[in-house]
């Protein structure tokens, strides 16, 4: 009952954030100075801070997804955020972007992204792993209860175990990343 109600307040936030979004996006199109000469004294709009601060948070969330999982809900709470201002910056801060200026892509930022979700597989892997009792779940052969506190720890001498399952994962998944990009990526 708790995860239903949590999902339900989740999804009512998120429908009152978007209507909160859309509505602001209304009210600056009706103030929104009129084009052309007015905004000629508006300094021009540069997007490499916007790209820089999707590149970070989307850092943050992957690199560190199994740390935190709830990062994920919060970096979109964020992004409403961030759309609100950015919507602001274009409409009453900044001169509007030329069309002259449109790209087919994200340009550079397409392959630090990937090289992001690359380095995720190891950082995740090696958190789920080392730093947390799922592995436990997973492979118990490999653990032994403690009777004190009922923590779980690696029997002696089964490291090396551990160390090979996790590097036979970071594969598989690399391994599955890669062929979705060559099934995916148009000739």
């Amino acid at each position: 009952f708790a995860t239903s109600s949590i999902a339900t307040t989740a999804v009512s936030a998120a429908t009152d954030a978007v209507s909160a979004v859309a509505s602001v996006a209304d009210a600056a199109d009706q103030h929104r100075p009129p084009s052309g000469a007015a905004d000629l004294h508006l300094d021009e709009y540069d997007d490499f801070d916007d790209f820089l601060e999707m590149a970070i948070q989307f850092g943050y969330v992957t690199l560190f997804a199994s740390a935190f999982p709830l990062g994920a809900a919060l970096a979109f709470g964020c992004n409403l955020v961030e759309l609100v201002s950015d919507l602001w910056k274009l409409t009453h801060v900044c001169r509007r972007p030329s069309a002259t200026r449109r790209v087919p892509n994200i340009g550079v930022w397409g392959p630090v992204m990937q090289v992001m979700a690359a380095a995720a597989i190891f950082t995740n892997l090696t958190l789920f792993g080392l730093a947390s009792d799922q592995l436990a779940a997973v492979v118990p052969s490999l653990f032994t209860t403690d009777e004190i506190d009922g923590r779980k720890a690696m029997l002696d001498g089964h490291g090396r175990y551990l160390v090979v399952l996790l590097v036979a994962m970071e594969h598989a998944l690399l391994l599955v990343w890669l062929c979705a990009e060559l099934l995916l990526t148009p000739a």
